[in-house]
């Protein structure tokens, strides 16, 4: 997952690029609700509200998606 870049690390390591994003993540939920959550090496991190996983058996992971009609 990108993080952000703040200025003064843009001007340090010497690029002058800036991602431009919309509101809604690459899954097509808003970017709201922030929570925290765990990598599998168990690195905290912060998803939004709507992305909610289910573990399986075998560790592999499964992100579940609520599709509004």
């Amino acid at each position: 997952m990108p993080g952000e870049i703040k200025d003064d690390l843009k001007e340090k390591i010497g690029i002058d690029v800036a991602l431009l994003e919309g509101k809604n993540t690459l899954f097509g939920y808003e970017k709201v609700n922030w929570k925290e959550w765990q990598l599998n090496d168990g690195t905290p991190v912060f998803v939004p509200g709507l992305f909610n996983t289910e573990e399986n058996d075998d560790r592999s992971i499964y992100l579940l998606r609520i599709i509004k009609w």
